[in-house]
């Protein structure tokens, strides 16, 4: 409400009755009374904004608005029609002007009804001088409550919508927790697998004293931890590397002595070369390999992993399988899990067999 003494009055009426207004409320006693003549209101147009956006509120302090009884009956029959009056006074920018409403030809009915407008007063016809005067002090008090509790519930939905938003985020944050969780979990159980079939293949070879044996029973162990795969093993003998296959998934008793010899001639070598890793998951398009070797090996995937122990190469554990399905980076990793057990086993069971054969 502005700091000037004088109340600013807005007549939207009919010029009759916005005449007598000016009357009971003149310029001497502080009033500033303006017209903005309105023979008939219809109810459609109480509910549009642009009327009210159209009318000079910023400067107004009261505006008297005419309610005929045609008009408070249109209203209440609209589908939500008093909600909308009320949701565009509460629209308006600003502090908003006090709004009392003139009756004309009303009955006691429509005056009730009037009531559910949500209107800061309700004067009516004919005017009375104290009783408009009264009305306008009690319109401009609850004026300023009615925009003091508009402004308390903005806040609340202001803090509300901040409040949801932190919600939203905390609760995206947990989500991220669970995941990262989970799948921590997954991982841990995972290792924890991992662990238990390295113990158990390591159990399983521990106390062996037949290093042909023992070399059988490691390949078909670490032939079950990758799916439709051949091992080879080839053990290494002074200067040269003896063959011991298992775990034929792939080739054929004919086809032996060519896997012997194709393995010693390329992955054997190269490895015992380097003693380094080597994963090829497409022969045949391995740069290091002769245009005959990978003909031979066309459509097959192989891993190459040195067995060591103590800085001994002790021999090439070899992994194969159809190139459909390619050895991966994966594969290389978990098996190179079984290397060390296997080369202290390899290692042990030959220094005890070593032993025996000499007594």
């Amino acid at each position: 409400m502005k700091t000037n003494p004088s109340i600013s009055i807005l007549c939207v009426l009919p010029k009759a009755l916005g005449l007598e207004m000016e009357e009971i409320l003149p310029a001497s006693a502080g009033y500033s009374c303006r017209q903005a003549e309105a023979a008939h209101l219809p109810a459609i147009r109480l509910t549009d904004l642009q009327f009210w956006s159209a009318l000079p509120l910023e400067t107004a302090d009261v505006v008297f608005l005419s309610l005929p009884a045609e008009t408070i009956c249109e209203l209440c029959e609209m589908p939500e029609g008093i909600e909308a009056f009320r949701q565009v006074r509460d629209s308006l920018p600003g502090e908003g002007a006090a709004v009392v409403g003139v009756l004309s030809d009303c009955r006691p009915g429509d005056i009730v009804q009037a009531h559910l407008l949500g209107l800061e007063g309700l004067l009516a016809h004919p005017f009375e001088g104290e009783t408009v005067r009264r009305v306008v002090q009690q319109a401009l008090v609850k004026n300023q409550q009615r925009r003091k509790q508009i402004f308390r519930q903005d806040k609340v939905r202001q803090l509300c919508r901040d409040l949801n938003q932190k919600r939203r985020q905390l609760r995206h944050k947990v989500d991220i927790l669970c995941r990262d969780l989970v799948h921590s979990n997954q991982f841990l159980t995972k290792s924890v697998q991992e662990l238990q079939r390295l113990c158990d293949f390591q159990n399983g070879l521990a106390g062996e004293f037949d290093l042909g044996y023992m070399l059988h029973k490691a390949l078909k162990m670490i032939q079950h931890q990758i799916p439709e795969s051949s091992t080879a093993f080839y053990l290494a003998a002074e200067k040269r590397f003896e063959a011991h296959l298992s775990g034929l998934w792939y080739d054929r008793a004919d086809d032996i002595e060519e896997l012997e010899k194709l393995f010693s001639e390329t992955l054997v070598r190269m490895v015992s070369a380097r003693q380094r890793r080597w994963l090829i998951p497409e022969a045949e398009r391995c740069a290091e390999l002769t245009g005959k070797q990978k003909k031979l090996l066309a459509g097959l995937s192989l891993l190459a992993l040195p067995v060591l122990a103590e800085g001994e190469l002790l021999g090439i554990l070899i992994v194969y399988r159809h190139a459909r399905e390619p050895l991966r980076e994966g594969d290389m990793q978990r098996l190179e899990m079984y290397v060390p057990p296997l080369g202290r086993a390899v290692r042990s069971t030959y220094i005890l067999q070593t032993h025996i054969g000499s007594l």
